[in-house]
């Protein structure tokens, strides 16, 4: 087959967990498929560098800049794909091309619908129900955003084309040592102080005041809350919460850390943060639980599919909730004595919500081998069924 790969979002400057998917999804599909030909497109160039991890030295990888004209996707990119012929055009973004839709056979990614929380309610739910209509194959992360999609009821979007495979957990995210938390711990200047960890774009939809507002509740004596994120939308109001619940010297904004930092970052926290108020996945939360972190995350059915029974649950409209879920974390006795007990499965483990063993397990279930390996095969069945 010959696949051509949207790579307009992968040199984002601030990457979220799109973008995040977007490179570890096309490096898994260069280390498993050595026999189909992928042609990744961008809008700029890509360093050479990256370029080289990104495709691990696959000779059928190669990448091609499309400069823009007017507008990159619907321009740029249908007149590539209309004058060159590709079996599948995968697109990790919610947009297609118009233009070359009699052309392509289209296999999407629809990471959720948490549109509702964007800024400009003119176009709310019109991109995604557009890829959903117009691609043969829709790939979603979680059984969550594809029931969200077939309760819409939206014209040509057939439920019997979406396939759910979710994303993976990087190798790279295991304990670290008490040494390699202490480099990061210098690196951001958190001192020695216990303290839990918020790591994401900073907007409205990932509920930062209201998980600030708890942390303040609970008072927690010599306790930080370091915030891992970029400024996204409406990121001042995130900001300005720290002051207006009386801990803006107990809550330390740190900018987006580098992914090399992140494993130490999880590893070191007392507890992992996510009381957002719509996901379609979790990554952040997976890797948390990998780096066998205790987590208390809002009761969405995103993450509720992801942490099963083995994680703290709250309600992120209720700052109260969000007070109880981190004084029960924090307060639950620790379970390292139980670490190196022999178990035979995730269900053989301690079932006691944040138990480090079955945290570590659940996400080893995980993997962007597999999510390559099931998308390849999404590839193959668009095209037999094309």
């Amino acid at each position: 087959m010959v696949i051509g790969l949207n790579g307009q979002g992968l040199l984002a400057q601030n990457p979220a967990g799109p973008e995040r998917y977007t490179y570890e999804l096309y490096k898994a599909l260069a280390q498993i498929d050595k026999e189909n030909r992928y042609t990744i497109l961008f809008e700029k160039q890509p360093p050479k560098q990256y370029i080289a991890d990104l495709c691990q030295h696959n000779p059928n990888f190669s990448y091609k800049v499309l400069p823009k004209f007017i507008s990159w996707t619907q321009v740029s990119l249908a007149l590539y794909l209309v004058f060159n012929k590709t079996d599948v055009f995968f697109t990790p973004i919610h947009t297609l091309p118009i233009a070359a839709l009699p052309y392509i056979n289209a296999v999407s990614t629809i990471h959720g619908l948490e549109y509702a929380y964007a800024k400009n309610p003119i176009f709310i739910g019109q991109h995604e129900w557009f890829v959903a209509a117009f691609s043969k194959k829709v790939i979603v992360p979680s059984n969550a955003v594809k029931e969200a999609l077939v309760k819409k009821k939206w014209p040509f979007v057939d439920d019997a084309k979406m396939e759910v495979i979710p994303e993976g957990v990087g190798k790279m995210f295991y304990k670290q040592s008490v040494a390699e938390i202490n480099i990061v711990r210098n690196k951001y200047k958190l001192g020695n102080e216990p303290y839990l960890l918020f790591v994401s774009t900073i907007n409205p939809r990932k509920n930062l005041p209201n998980t600030i507002a708890g942390f303040s509740m609970a008072n927690l004596e010599n306790a930080q809350l370091v915030v891992s994120g970029a400024g996204g939308q409406n990121w001042k109001e995130a900001y300005e919460a720290a002051k207006k619940y009386n801990v803006a010297d107990r809550v330390k904004f740190i900018g987006m850390a580098s992914d090399t930092d992140l494993p130490a970052l999880y590893s070191g926290a007392k507890v992992f943060v996510s009381c957002s108020l719509d996901e379609g996945f979790g990554l952040p939360l997976l890797e948390a639980m990998a780096c066998e972190t205790r987590v208390v995350a809002s009761d969405i059915p995103a993450y509720k599919e992801l942490g099963l029974d083995l994680i703290t649950y709250v309600n992120p409209n209720s700052k109260e909730s969000i007070k109880d879920g981190i004084l029960k974390s924090v307060d639950e006795p620790a379970n390292e004595a139980l670490r190196d007990r022999p178990r035979d499965s995730l269900f053989d483990a301690f079932s006691e919500p944040n138990n480090s063993n079955a945290l570590k397990i659940r996400a080893a279930e995980f993997s962007w081998e597999q999510t390559a390996r099931k998308t390849l095969a999404a590839f193959q069945n668009s095209v037999k069924n094309g």
